[in-house]
Formats: structure tokens, sequence, C-alpha cells
């Protein structure tokens, strides 16, 4: 959002811990809970509408966030009691580097949760809004003004990483800033997935990236790459594992950590 990191010792942030570890209660470990991600939004392959997403939001969202989508305040101005309904642009609502001023995530949200009483994954003929219309919406909400994040250049150093629709430079891409923030998507998708060349298992290092430029981890000129992976990716192009953390060392593979500008973990099993 756009606040301020809470001491660790505060006592808000006790009230918040002791409030998300209640709401595991009786939940195994690791167990599959029935809306606990947002499920994957397949977006209309076209730019969002934004003008047909003002008529959404007219519809559908005012009533709670406002006209000028100041939300709803619990207690006037300055009494610190936060907001029954959030503000979605505007100085208290979240920046321009949050996760919901990304439009495919703020499209997946509005369309399993909203509006007010929609349940998750219901259909349109159940209260819901379709593909169409949460896209065109989340589009009018994040063309609106909001408070700005300092350095969004780095929050991605590793380029492989960004999600096509954050819409701040830079672009590893070569597509227009335009497209990052208001599609189409597919394109960029697909040029996302194909942006690293195939590295086969057995390949030294100087084989798998010709140059340093094309290197996106940083192995010495003995390596071997067996498996190797960026955190946080499921698959590479070649079929190659993905060690996300060095958790997978208690699991009986030695990894090593690859510095670099863009650091991953080569399994040297």
């Amino acid at each position: 959002m756009a606040g301020r990191a809470l001491p660790l010792n505060s006592r808000e942030m006790k009230a918040f811990v002791t409030y998300i570890h209640s709401l595991s209660k009786d939940v195994p470990i690791d167990g599959k809970v029935e809306g606990r991600r947002l499920p994957t939004f397949k977006a209309p392959d076209r730019r969002a509408d934004v003008a047909a997403g003002s008529t959404v939001y007219q519809e559908n969202c005012v009533t709670c966030h406002g006209v000028d989508g100041a939300g709803l305040r619990s207690r006037p101005a300055g009494s610190a009691a936060g907001y029954t309904y959030p503000p979605l642009w505007g100085n208290d609502s979240f920046n321009n580097g949050a996760g919901m001023n990304r439009l495919l995530t703020a499209s997946a949200f509005i369309k399993v949760t909203m509006p007010l009483g929609t349940e998750h994954g219901n259909s349109p003929d159940r209260g819901g809004l379709t593909d169409d219309e949460a896209y065109d919406v989340a589009a009018f909400i994040v063309s609106q003004a909001r408070p700005t994040e300092k350095n969004l250049d780095r929050d991605y150093p590793a380029r492989w990483n960004k999600p096509v629709d954050c819409a701040f430079p830079p672009y590893g891409d070569g597509a227009p800033a335009d497209q990052h923030k208001y599609g189409p998507f597919s394109s960029l998708q697909k040029k996302h997935g194909t942006a690293y060349p195939k590295i086969e298992k057995g390949a030294d290092s100087d084989r798998a990236f010709p140059s340093s430029s094309h290197r996106p981890w940083q192995l010495s000129r003995d390596s071997q790459v067996t498996n190797v992976g960026p955190p946080g990716r499921e698959c590479l192009r070649g079929g190659l594992s993905v060690v996300r953390t060095p958790s997978q060392v208690r699991r009986g593979k030695r990894v090593k950590r690859v510095r670099g500008p863009e650091c991953g973990w080569l399994i040297c099993d």
C-alpha cells in the first residue's frame, strides 16, 4: 500500500499477527483452503477500455467506494480508525508500485470478490462481473491518480521476474508503457516465456551463455549446468528444474548460490 512499516513489537503488529494466526485454527499445515489464492485470470485479448470501466464502476462500485473513489471512512478523518470501504485512488489509496496497481492482478481480485456480496468463484448470473467487466473496471481504477513510490526501477533487478502488467519502467521487451499498463497482454506473455536462451543439461557456462549479456546467472567458467533456475519461477524453457530457496538443501540436495545481476540457485548434485 502506501503506509509505513510497523515496529515489530508494536501493539498494532502484535494484533495483526494474532489475528492472522487465528485464521489458521483447525487448518492443517500446507492444507488446501478454498479461496486461498486468486485464480488465474484470462484477460481479454485487447487493450482494456477505461471508458467502459467507468460505466461498470458507476453501476457497481460507487455505493461503497464513492463517486470520487475516496471510499468510506469508519470515523472522521484524523481518528486513525481507517476505512469501512477503502479508497481506490487518491492520497489514501495504494501507491503506483502496489500489486493492485497491476491490471491483471486487480482484474483477478475484482472478478472473484466484487461487488460486495459476491462469493468466491461466482458467475455473472449470480452477482459477479464478467471477465470483460472486471478487466475494464480495473483499468478505470488503475488509470486514476494515486501516491507514487520512489525507485520503482529497483523493484525487479531480475527482468525475467517482472510481471508483464507492471506499469513502470524499465521494460525489457521493447513494448510501450501503455501496453504494459492496459494490455493487450497475450503477446507480452508469450515473449516473456521465451526471453531467455534454452539451456541444456550438461552444458558448460560458456556454451549455455555465449556472452555475459546473455547470462541470467553468473556461473564460473568451469561450472556445469545440471539444474538451474531463478527463485520463484516455475520452469524455464529446456525443462530445467527450479530451486526456489535454500530449504531444498534440507531435502538432500547440495545447493550453491549463484551471484550476479539475476541471482538464482544452482543444484550441484
